[in-house]
């Protein structure tokens, strides 16, 4: 199990498994439970794709609906209802499952925006309620989601901490490393005016700024698309404010990160 998600980590892609869910699946999270579950069966899930840079409807978002995630990335951004910039202020791809709030039984505030990123994004959709009701009574299971919202709070800490301290440079160098987290090998399928909007800045300063970490050897630039070359430097780049998350999620729940 763990040399399989080893694996996934490292962005080599094996044959998902078929568990209790009645579904195949390569979500980290996921499959921890599958493996950690008393045997109840879920229903059968939906398999949904959602195309690249489109919003996510509302009526899936705040329904009755649980998202886990086999590729690609959903960023969850707020939109600046004076200026119209947009920020991201968490992402979730294969390690995970949103909306969290649903999950844990509570009603998320609407007004936030939902992009899938990094190419469309494919989710395996389950009824949040049969999902609770699965989880209920089994504490492996209640524990691996708390642990979980740990890594969501101490990531969107970390968030808070690099818009408010640091630099454009910083902030890109952080948001391409989570992306690279979740991407299966090192190319990452984004454009500079998707990197503006992620991090809430303009695309000729993120053009400038991806050109001079070109420049260091920490990435290649290719039309709408960026290869991770140097991950150690674009690291010691963000000083510090990527890691924390990564490291409490392969500590208590499974490998994660190149």
């Amino acid at each position: 199990m763990l040399q399989y998600i080893d694996r996934i980590s490292k962005g080599h892609l094996q044959l998902p498994i078929q568990g209790v869910l009645g579904m195949q699946t390569s979500n980290l999270l996921v499959r921890l439970m599958i493996e950690a579950s008393d045997g109840r069966p879920l229903p059968v899930a939906k398999q949904m794709s959602f195309k690249a840079g489109a919003r996510m409807p509302d009526e899936l978002l705040y329904g009755e609906n649980a998202f886990i995630i086999e590729k690609g990335v959903a960023a969850t951004l707020l939109r600046s209802p004076r200026t119209g910039r947009t920020s991201e202020v968490s992402m979730c791809g294969f390690e995970g499952l949103f909306p969290l709030g649903l999950v844990l039984d509570m009603h998320p505030p609407r007004g936030y925006v939902v992009l899938p990123q990094l190419g469309d994004l494919e989710a395996n959709v389950v009824d949040v309620t049969a999902f609770r009701e699965w989880v209920a009574g089994q504490s492996k299971l209640e524990r691996m989601l708390l642990d979980y919202l740990y890594f969501q709070l101490v990531e969107k800490n970390t968030t808070i901490a690099c818009m408010d301290q640091q630099g454009v440079e910083e902030r890109i160098c952080r948001w391409l490393l989570m992306c690279h987290d979740r991407t299966f090998g090192d190319f990452i399928r984004i454009t500079h005016e998707e990197i503006a909007q992620m991090i809430s800045s303009y695309r000729p300063t993120v053009t400038n700024t991806v050109h001079q970490l070109e420049e260091t050897g920490a990435i290649k630039l290719y039309r709408g698309q960026i290869e991770m070359l140097n991950r150690h430097k674009l690291i010691e780049i963000c000083d510090g404010t990527y890691g924390p998350a990564e490291q409490f999620y392969r500590q208590h729940l499974a490998p994660f990160g190149k």
